[in-house]
């Protein structure tokens, strides 16, 4: 705790020195969740979405022209509330094209997130650098980032990630693959071509150098999203879900989850979301039968919508193929973007 107080005080003193332009940056989330899982004891716990604990970012940026530094903090309720995320500097040559990063990296620029209710997915926020390369080509960047943290010789080859992203007038997509860590890739392409029309895919895979191995065994998860807006309060929308294992013992796995949403007033939305899900059995206590089963869950929530302060409500109900076996979860939450 001492230590990082000490790094902030440290930051914030000699880059004001220093830097002409310092930018002020966070935000929350904080929720509160009911769940009864199965035939478990009821619980409440403070809980968010998809943030978990409650947690508080704040980060801080001095720039000047080329070049500037960053620290980026958190602070959530477990028992190592502070820590930092990230501290890194970086600077800009060729007219802005090449922009090199070395530190902390805390801020990922090859990221999927197909939507809302998932979250983000990447690996390029690397202790070491990056280097990023603005194209020729509209719209094209290209670029490295290397891991350092324990290197060794052997180790070298392993600690590269590339990565891509193309940003065009009717679609933008995204890619990365990472060397290390028995190989991982990501990739997202979303379609933009046709007015109130969302569609997109994305993919996300882990272990291909390991793919059959029963411990480290590949993950490939893919998912597929179309939206269309009917009218301008009402949207509909489906997302579907496959899930490709490298072990012999699991089976594809699949999901197909129609939604509605309507907006009720410019800032109060309400959902309904259905989700039929066929998945492996790992977890004999409930399912003592079957190698796969299938979950049914409904999902409608509320949210309300302040500008920097989001306030949701949210109900989960989800049904096993046994007696005994649903899954009930209410949650209530805010996420506050104040800067």
């Amino acid at each position: 705790m001492k230590k990082v107080i000490f790094t902030i005080a440290l930051f914030c003193i000699t880059t004001g020195l220093v830097f002409a332009q310092i930018t002020l940056g966070g935000d929350a989330y904080a929720g509160v969740q009911f769940e009864k899982i199965f035939d478990e004891d009821e619980q409440i716990t403070a809980t968010h979405r998809t943030e978990g604990t409650p947690v508080f970012n704040i980060d801080a940026t001095v720039r000047r022209e080329i070049f500037g530094i960053k620290l980026d903090t958190s602070f959530r309720a477990t028992e190592t509330p502070v820590s930092v995320k990230g501290l890194y500097g970086w600077v800009d040559f060729w007219d802005r094209a090449i922009r090199f990063s070395a530190g902390i990296i805390s801020d990922p620029v090859w990221v999927v997130k197909l939507d809302p209710r998932f979250q983000e997915f990447f690996f390029d926020d690397v202790t070491g650098f990056r280097l990023e390369y603005r194209t020729p080509v509209q719209g094209l960047s290209v670029g490295i980032a290397f891991r350092t943290e324990d290197l060794t010789a052997e180790e070298f080859g392993k600690r590269m990630i590339f990565g891509g992203s193309y940003i065009h007038s009717l679609f933008n997509t995204v890619a990365a693959y990472d060397l290390g860590r028995n190989g991982r890739a990501l990739f997202g392409f979303n379609y933009t071509g046709i007015n109130n029309l969302t569609a997109g895919i994305q993919l996300r895979g882990s272990n291909f150098a390991t793919w059959d191995d029963r411990m480290y065994s590949g993950e490939l998860i893919i998912h597929q999203k179309i939206a269309y807006r009917i009218l301008r309060p009402l949207e509909v929308s489906l997302i579907t879900g496959q899930t490709i294992y490298g072990r012999e013992d699991r089976d594809i796995e699949l999901s197909f989850a129609p939604g509605l949403s309507y907006r009720i007033q410019p800032n109060l939305v309400s959902s309904l979301t259905a989700e039929l899900s066929r998945v492996n059995n790992t977890n004999r206590r409930y399912f003592p039968d079957d190698d796969m089963f299938i979950f049914t869950s409904v999902r409608p929530s509320l949210e309300y919508n302040l500008g920097p302060a989001i306030f949701y409500a949210e109900y989960e109900l989800m049904l096993g193929k046994y007696k005994n076996q649903s899954y009930n979860r209410f949650g209530v939450g805010v996420e506050f973007n104040a800067f």
